[in-house]
């Protein structure tokens, strides 16, 4: 059986010659030998950790420690494979994707508030300016003018403001649907 570090041990070797060529400085060699070196504690400790898991296996079924053995045998290494017609619904299932279109449905609504404000305003607008009609109507008509002329110039000057808000609500909606489909690519990409 190779040693799972066989590879390491190679590339040590490489990183050694390259050092030796004055290609690779120091730190590479040493940073090649403390991963060569994890890599065999890890090793170590596994072949241990399976022993305790064999010994306690023989103590279950009732043989002595030294007489069982469970084969070792290597993992398949090949990924289950991805039917073509996976539905959609698999990847909307996952959390990120989930949450990244409830962002996005989110900033989709503050549009509507937006321009819901607008309409608001302007409808505000208009039955304030009827009751300062009927004011002004009963008292001094100069009143009447004045009254209408600051409701338009307010209009007029919030009106950018609120046109604003829906540019921005607008800007937020597209980074969140340019998020919500970056997500989905990556996870679809991922696999």
């Amino acid at each position: 059986m190779i040693p799972p570090w066989s590879t390491q041990d190679k590339s040590l070797q490489l990183v050694q010659h390259r050092h030796d060529g004055g290609i690779a400085s120091g730190l590479d060699v040493a940073q090649q030998e403390t991963l060569l070196n994890s890599t065999k504690t890890q090793a170590t400790l596994l072949r241990l950790q399976r022993a305790q898991f064999e010994h306690a296996m023989a103590a279950l079924i009732g043989t002595p420690a030294s007489s069982f053995a469970v084969p070792v045998k290597p993992l398949a290494l090949a990924p289950p494979a991805v039917p073509i017609g996976v539905p959609s619904d698999v990847l909307e299932r996952r959390p990120d994707v989930a949450q990244a279109e409830r962002l996005m449905a989110a900033e989709n609504a503050q549009i509507g508030v937006a321009k819901a404000l607008i309409i608001q305003e302007s409808a505000s607008r208009a039955v304030a300016d009827f009751e300062a009609s009927d004011i002004g109507s009963s008292s001094a008509p100069s009143t009447g003018f004045w009254a209408m002329g600051a409701n338009v110039a307010e209009t007029v000057l919030s009106g950018g403001r609120r046109r604003a808000q829906v540019d921005f609500a607008r800007s937020a909606y597209g980074a969140s649907v340019a998020s919500y489909r970056q997500t989905v690519l990556h996870r679809v990409s991922a696999g």
